[in-house]
């Protein structure tokens, strides 16, 4: 199953599009309408329960996470894992979605 939806912070929009296999969820399309070719993150401070990936580029140059625990969820930049699609959501409305240029490590 296919879902997409926006999610606004901070005054810009997120947009997610992204294929549901039983609690995975495969991204599609994750775009900050600004910025469209950037790649996806997470502040490793804001709603944050656990960072997964303590030691990757992105987090040791930028300070974004790339793999995020929050509650019963996992954030990823190409693959979440929660309960269903409404819990996904929360998790990604109560952290602070970040994106950043891979290019620039």
């Amino acid at each position: 199953m296919i879902h997409s939806f926006t999610l606004s912070q901070r005054g810009r929009m997120f947009e997610f599009e992204l294929e549901q296999s039983g609690r995975t969820f495969k991204v599609l399309r994750a775009k900050d309408s600004a910025a469209p070719h950037l790649c996806l993150g997470y502040s490793p401070t804001k709603g944050v329960d656990e960072v997964l990936d303590k030691s990757s580029d992105a987090l040791q140059v930028f300070n974004i996470a790339t793999r995020v625990r929050v509650g019963d969820c996992t954030l990823g930049a190409l693959e979440m894992r929660a309960p269903d699609i409404e819990t996904l959501k929360l998790a990604l409305a109560r952290v602070q979605v970040l994106f950043w240029d891979s290019e620039s490590i």
